[in-house]
């Protein structure tokens, strides 16, 4: 298959940059709400490890420059980067010589993680009957950047299946959102409307009761301080 190198790469930068700003949406939505209800942290988490791992994958199987930048600019950090550098010349050595288990245990270690570290928000989802705490952008946003990162050529398998399982795992939390965020509406409203109702009828027994009606006949016939005053003016 010949590569277009320039399409390959214009494809990997736009995932890039997608991933890299994917998480603006979320952290601008946890600040106005002063609060993370909903967001599970084990995706952040786990998406910070897989990031690292898939890193080493990229790097070493030489796969497109942006793929490369992609995971070290999501999950930046010095001393990480040093451990890598460690790890794509000890993969490398290994894959001249003809090992290559273990690279391809990182390309599974990474498309585990990354697609496990969804799961949790899934269950966060399900457990909550709807989608809370979490950016519906950032999501968006992320799986674009996954599409993207995904379409440029040469397919390497196990890069490819972290993609594509980010997501598919992405469009199944849309999916989820779509329907049981309005279903979660309805049965607010309607717990709200129950408990209005509840509230007249609780005042509209107090109301129609005897004790009710003879206080508030009293009240009624008794002396005002305004009919005191009459009554000493005449």
């Amino acid at each position: 298959m010949v590569v277009n190198g320039a399409v390959e790469n214009a494809l990997a930068t736009v995932g890039a940059v997608l991933w890299c700003v994917q998480i603006l949406p979320q952290i601008w939505k946890s600040w106005r709400a002063k609060s993370t209800t909903g967001l599970s942290p084990w995706l952040m988490f786990t998406w910070m490890i897989s990031l690292w791992v898939l890193g080493i994958y990229n790097i070493t199987q030489k796969l497109s420059i942006p793929l490369h930048i992609q995971p070290e600019l999501c999950a930046c950090c010095f001393l990480s980067c040093a451990i890598q550098v460690g790890c794509v010349y000890a993969l490398r050595t290994g894959i001249k010589n003809g090992v290559t288990w273990p690279i391809k245990m990182f390309g599974i270690i990474a498309t585990v993680l990354l697609g496990g570290a969804l799961f949790p928000q899934i269950w966060e989802i399900i457990k909550r009957k709807e989608v809370v705490g979490l950016s519906i952008k950032f999501i968006i946003i992320d799986m674009l950047g996954g599409a993207f990162s995904f379409a440029p050529p040469p397919l390497d398998a196990f890069a490819a299946s972290s993609y594509l399982i980010v997501v598919g795992m992405e469009l199944l939390i849309l999916l989820l959102a779509t329907i049981l965020n309005p279903i979660a509406y309805y049965r607010r409203r309607d717990e709200k409307v129950t408990e209005v109702i509840e509230e007249i009828e609780t005042i509209d027994k107090i109301v129609s009761s005897k004790d009710y009606v003879a206080n508030a006949e009293a009240n009624i016939n008794r002396p005002t301080d305004l009919d005191d005053a009459f009554a000493e003016w005449f």
